[in-house]
C-alpha cells in the first residue's frame, strides 16, 4: 500500500491537471494509489519518462474521463501504463486515452470521437460506441514487455 504522501501526489496529478487542464509532466514510478474514484475530465495527463518507464494508477472505485487527453513524451510508451480501477472505466466523448485498463467490473467507451492507445480488460464488459482502439506497431517489442 503506498504511503499518504504516494496517494496526494497521485491525486494532484489527476485531479488537479483534469480541473486546471495543466500540462504537467509525470516522470514514472512505483504503483500510486487514489482511494475513491478519479476523474480526468479537461486538459492533459503528460507522462514522461523513458521507453522501460512504467506507470501504474490504481484507483479505488471508477475512472472516468472526458475530452481530456494523456500524452507520452520523453519516450515513454503507453503499453507500459496501467490504469486499475477497481470497479469501472469510462471513457467519454473526445477523450484521447492512453494505456491499458484493467477493470474490475467494466470499461465502457461512452462517446464518439474517444480513443485509446492501449487495451481495455474487463471482468463483465467492455462497450464502445464510436470509439477508436488502437495497437501501436511497437506494442510487441522488448520496451512493451514489463510486468507492474
Amino acid at each position: 500500500m503506498p504511503e499518504r504522501g504516494l496517494l496526494l501526489l497521485i491525486q494532484s496529478i489527476v485531479f488537479a491537471n483534469s480541473h486546471r487542464g495543466a500540462a504537467r509532466p509525470q516522470a514514472p514510478s512505483a504503483r500510486l494509489g487514489v482511494p475513491g474514484s478519479a476523474d480526468l475530465t479537461a486538459g492533459t495527463l503528460t507522462l514522461a519518462g523513458p521507453a522501460s518507464g512504467v506507470w501504474v494508477f490504481q484507483i479505488g472505485t471508477a475512472i472516468t474521463t472526458g475530452p481530456a487527453q494523456v500524452v507520452m513524451a520523453g519516450g515513454g510508451q503507453a503499453c507500459n501504463v496501467y490504469w486499475a480501477p477497481g470497479t469501472t472505466g469510462t471513457i467519454g466523448t473526445s477523450s484521447k486515452f492512453q494505456g491499458n485498463i484493467l477493470a474490475g467490473s467494466g470499461v465502457a467507451f461512452s462517446g464518439t470521437g474517444s480513443s485509446l492507445v492501449g487495451r481495455a480488460l474487463a471482468k463483465t464488459a467492455v462497450t464502445m460506441t464510436g470509439a477508436n482502439l488502437h495497437l501501436p506497431s511497437n506494442w510487441n517489442t522488448s520496451a512493451c514487455r514489463h510486468t507492474p
